[in-house]
C-alpha cells in the first residue's frame, strides 16, 4: 500500500518533531504544539505579461 494518496499534495505539513499538523501563518508553517516553523519563501507573481485575456484585451 503507497505511504501517500491524492489528497497529500494539498494538505498542510506535519511537524517533523512532534508531528502536529501545523498551521500557516504570515510567510510559514507554525506546528501548534511545540512552534516549530517551516519558512516559506515568498513568490511574487510575474504580472499580466504580454499575452491578451481571453476577451482580446
Amino acid at each position: 500500500m503507497d505511504e501517500f494518496d491524492d489528497f497529500d499534495i494539498g494538505s498542510e505539513p506535519r511537524c517533523e518533531v512532534c508531528g502536529t499538523v501545523m498551521r500557516t501563518v504570515d510567510g510559514a508553517y507554525r506546528c501548534g504544539g511545540c512552534g516549530w516553523e517551516i519558512e516559506v519563501p515568498w513568490i511574487e507573481h510575474p504580472g499580466p505579461g504580454d499575452v491578451p485575456g481571453i476577451h482580446g484585451g
